[in-house]
């Protein structure tokens, strides 16, 4: 009777090389704190998203998704947070009456 499902032949240097443990470049954790200073202190993540972001240029590290998610996310929340305040003050002073 044959098998039910056919086996391939693996050569002895795939089964090898499988066991030996593949070494990642570690995460860059500049970008790291970049992503949680971005929640804290939004001007400080924008200049730690962009030092992440070459250290990981230089270096290969990864972790550029979230030196670049902590950079835009920063900037978003500056951009609001100046938004809000102007309007703030407009309301105050009475510029935005009708």
């Amino acid at each position: 009777m044959s098998e039910p499902y056919p086996t391939a032949a693996v050569p002895e240097t795939a089964v090898a090389d499988a066991a030996e443990p593949v070494l990642e470049a570690p995460v860059n954790r500049l970008s790291v704190v970049a992503l949680i200073a971005a929640f804290l202190l939004p001007l400080v993540g924008i200049v730690l998203g962009h030092l992440a972001l070459r250290q990981i240029e230089q270096t290969g590290e990864r972790g550029r998704s979230v030196a670049v998610a902590a950079t835009a996310l920063a900037y978003l929340i500056t951009v609001g947070a100046t938004i809000g305040i102007v309007a703030y003050l407009a309301s105050l002073t009475g510029v935005l009456a009708t």
